[in-house]
């Protein structure tokens, strides 16, 4: 047992320095204290040489010494040594300084030189008073492992001290009050059990939880008496250290030798102190260990402490892989696994070459080329057991997923670094068939794998004089595109895609394959009723028409009701105010009056035959009027009136009609002389294109998302109606960045046209950004029309935003041709990439009144997913948590609904 010196204001001891001290230039003096009052520590006064130590009432440590040629003062800024804590407390005189240290550290070095000190002579040391008389200033408290030097310790001594108490024979100790009762020190009162009480107990209780693979041997025979000689693999190893000392520390090294190159290192260190918040529990440990401390409780008398220790999670996913590997290789075709790596069987490393690094990084790209990221492996699954396979084998195997198919999410989520990416395009089927509703209502259904594209599906279905409601990127696969909503150029008289998927074939969290449908749908064929789509689930059918991709499940089959063509389908293109061979923006219609008037079209309800359009409006730079200084480093910007602004605006459209081509021509050419030319706001270029109807369908459908370089050369050069057709080119990936909002149904308004166009306006858009390939713009996508104004309304979808006008989107692309991109960093459009972000960020925060909510077809990650679903997030939500099964999220992105 050990024990400490307990004073009152009535008790100190006087104690003799163990030898002359008549020379004493530098000293030490050294306690662990306890106390909550204030009072005097130690005091000495001799002829050569007076010091005393003090706690002020703040809980100050007050250290003085005076000599013949020294008179000094110290006193720690920060009080707090009288709060009833075990503290160590260090008084140094150096040469010409003084410190103090407490629990080892600094927190004080002199202040003055100013000291005053009594007279009286002490032949040693006296603790716990200034004087034999006054009691007013007694110490009240304990003290313990009292030592005084006739040497400056060093800050590395005094640490050392303060961990492991010393013998008491070390060169250069004046006086030794060890913890050990006090039976040879006199006592001037009291008795002495009184005098003397003993240290608390301390224990320390350590669990080693060693989930890793690795077998532990302690290296030191010598720690035996505190450690064990092993730490098994897979199992957990308690420990218990008790101390009556102040201060417990023991260090213990260990390894585990795979073999003679390969050796895991495990050093775990126990310190136990009075002063509780400086007890620990650390260790040290071999790059290919993780490790994770909690501390379950640490008073003064119980330190109890877990170490766990598992692989490193870097080495555990590549284990993980391998086994995935090994359970899917087998199972499929070699060419529908890529990974950056082989594995040798003979010797269980990985190996790869050049030629398969570049096949993995070609598969690892998605369409946003400024996010790419670095999957584990790329399974190409051609069916949905494939599918089942990849999931159920990764989810054993700890290691996370992603599900793509088109490749076209704005964000990347389709795909990740250190996943399992999950790839549909081969699961491309197409059957189309007739059945009925309820028994009774006859419908068309198409039931499409999610590997289908808009290039190859709509043409297929177009065969058969059937189409459902695509989009306008030719290249974009038809999952997720449906489940976002679905928004194209039919939008205005079909409605979104979403609002025509009756039924799914899903992949849940628990990896069971289901058929869910909305409803009944049944075949008759050998004079019986055959059941195509069983109604089941149709509220989680309901939250993939719109509430997002993935959170629900892998998606391998879609079941669509078309709807039949019109006999002719005509797109079209009308442009104002536009760009010349230099890229000078040449036009005086303001921008405001073809906004209005393409918003007063949408919202009539004599527009029935235009069954979709959007607006795309370039931005522009702000015009410099000036500059502040020479160096035309700060410029002065003219000032915007939005009522005259000119923006380069394209409108984009499908026209359908029952009659022939020619007749359908006349009526559209007469719909755009009296809802444009009659008002003054003739276009400058007209491009009408049959694509379209009974005769067909257009492959490509691109030209309503993007501009290209070419695009932009192109438009340079052609004159009036007989332009030369734009080439299909626009699907090409590219980086790009896009964020949006929608218009509420009372549109924009006066006020917010101008704060639209006044955020198409910007200091941020740089001049020469289109030669150089690189453009910013908005895309106004219709809503309203025809389907949303009737039976669109009716809530047999989430989509949740049936009730707005349009959709803005804003958008910016580099859109690089390839002599440029192969400049890589070195190409000039990266000097203004920064600026048109800046743009896009300012954008999504850009005040326009009767705007609200976001696309999750035009994702932004920056926008909080709850804004995407709006008044059915709650509801999502729900659905995801009691129909998906996936109770630990692994079907889960940024932007999902948990």
């Amino acid at each position: 047992m050990n024990y400490a010196v307990k004073l009152d204001e009535a008790n100190f001891l006087e104690q003799a320095f163990q030898k002359d001290n008549k020379d004493l230039k530098n000293f030490t003096i050294q306690c662990w204290l306890k106390t909550t009052e204030s009072g005097s520590v130690f005091q000495h006064h001799s002829q050569n040489i007076s010091f005393s130590l003090n706690v002020a009432s703040h809980g100050e440590v007050e250290f003085s010494v005076k000599r013949k040629e020294f008179e000094q003062t110290v006193k720690t800024l920060q009080g707090g040594i009288n709060n009833g804590e075990w503290m160590y407390l260090v008084a140094v005189k150096h040469e010409d300084s003084l410190t103090i240290t407490v629990n080892g550290g600094r927190v004080g070095v002199t202040q003055s030189n100013h000291v005053v000190l009594p007279e009286q002579i002490i032949k040693g040391i006296r603790i716990g008073k200034s004087s034999t008389t006054n009691t007013n200033d007694g110490f009240k408290g304990e003290l313990g492992g009292i030592t005084i030097w006739d040497k400056a310790l060093s800050d590395t001594e005094i640490i050392t001290h303060y961990r492991k108490p010393i013998v008491g024979n070390e060169e250069g100790i004046l006086l030794n009050y060890p913890f050990k009762k006090a039976e040879n020190h006199q006592r001037l009162s009291g008795e002495d059990d009184q005098f003397t009480v003993p240290l608390p107990l301390q224990t320390v209780e350590l669990e080693v939880v060693n989930d890793s693979p690795h077998e532990f041997q302690l290296t030191d025979e010598d720690m035996l008496e505190y450690w064990p000689q092993t730490i098994h693999a897979n199992k957990t190893t308690v420990l218990k250290f008790e101390t009556s000392l102040p201060y417990f520390n023991s260090i213990a090294k260990y390894e585990a030798k795979e073999d003679e190159n390969i050796i895991t290192s495990l050093n775990i260190e126990v310190n136990k102190s009075l002063t509780f918040y400086k007890s620990f529990v650390q260790a040290d440990i071999s790059d290919d260990l993780d490790k994770q401390i909690s501390v379950e409780k640490n008073t003064i008398e119980n330190l109890i402490v877990s170490l766990r220790l598992s692989e490193n999670l870097v080495i555990v996913n590549a284990k993980n892989l391998n086994q995935f590997l090994n359970v899917v290789i087998p199972k499929l075709e070699k060419e529908q696994v890529v990974t950056s790596m082989n594995y040798d069987e003979t010797t269980g490393k990985a190996t790869s070459s050049g030629e398969q690094i570049v096949r993995y990084n070609q598969s690892a790209q998605v369409f946003n080329r400024r996010i790419q990221k670095k999957p584990l492996a790329i399974i190409y699954c051609k069916n949905s057991d494939d599918v089942q396979l990849a999931y159920n084998t990764a989810i054993e195997n700890n290691l996370p997923i992603k599900v793509r198919s088109g490749g076209h999410d704005h964000e990347g989520e389709c795909t990740g670094t250190n996943v399992i990416l999950i790839d549909l395009i081969g699961l491309n089927q197409l059957d189309i068939f007739e059945a009925y509703s309820q028994g009774v209502v006859p419908v068309n259904i198409a039931a499409i794998g999610p590997g289908n594209r808009f290039n190859a599906l709509t043409p297929a279905l177009a065969l058969e004089n059937r189409m459902i409601p695509h989009g306008t990127c030719a290249t974009v696969a038809i999952p997720g595109f449906t489940m976002g909503g679905g928004w194209g150029p039919w939008t205005r008289s079909q409605g979104m895609c979403c609002e025509h998927l009756v039924g799914a074939e899903i992949i849940l969290g628990n990896g069971t394959k289901e058929i869910i449908a909305s409803e009944t749908i049944t075949n008759r064929g050998d004079g019986r009723d055959i059941i195509v789509l069983k109604k089941n689930k149709p509220e989680l059918l309901w939250a993939l028409k719109g509430g997002g991709g993935m959170s629900y499940g892998i998606v391998t089959k879609l079941y669509i009701k078309t709807f039949k063509l019109k006999r002719t389908l005509i797109k079209f293109e009308l442009e104002w105010n536009r760009y010349d061979d230099n890229q000078v923006l040449h036009g005086h219609i303001p921008t405001i009056q073809i906004l209005k008037r393409w918003e007063e079209i949408i919202e009539s309800d004599k527009t029935g035959a235009l069954t979709g359009t959007n607006l795309k409006i370039n931005g522009k730079p702000l015009k410099i009027i000036g500059y502040k200084d020479e160096a035309e480093c700060f410029p002065i910007y003219d000032s915007l009136n939005t009522d005259t602004v000119t923006h380069n605006c394209v409108m984009y459209g499908y026209w359908e009609g029952d009659t022939g081509h020619l007749e359908t021509l006349k009526i559209l050419n007469d719909f755009i002389k009296a809802e444009f030319t009659d008002y003054d706001l003739k276009p400058d270029k007209k491009q009408l294109d049959g694509i379209g109807g009974l005769g067909g369908y257009e492959p490509q459908l691109g030209k309503w998302d993007r501009e290209s370089h070419s695009q932009v050369k192109l438009r340079a050069q052609a004159n009036g109606e007989d332009s030369t057709p734009y080439p299909p080119d626009l699907d090409d990936p590219a980086p790009h960045k896009i964020t949006s909002r929608l218009v509420d149904p009372c549109g924009l308004g006066d006020e917010g046209y101008k704060q639209l166009l006044s955020s198409l306006t910007s200091p941020l858009i740089l001049d020469g950004n289109r030669e150089d390939g690189l453009f910013t713009y908005v895309t106004l996508g219709a809503i309203v029309g025809n389907f949303y104004n009737t039976i669109g309304r009716i809530d047999n979808s989430s989509f949740p935003y049936k009730d707005k006008k349009y959709t803005i989107q804003y958008q910016t692309w580099w859109n690089l041709e390839l002599a440029e991109k192969e400049k890589l960093q070195d190409n000039k459009v990266y000097t203004r990439i920064n600026r048109a972000l800046d743009w896009m960020e300012e954008s999504r925060d850009f005040k326009i009144e009767n705007t609200s909510g976001a696309f999750i077809s035009f994702k932004d990650n920056s926008i909080p997913t709850e804004t995407y679903f709006a008044q059915n997030y709650d509801r999502l939500k729900c659905i995801k948590e009691h129909y998906s099964k996936d109770p630990n999220n692994h079907l889960r992105s940024r932007k999902t609904i948990i």
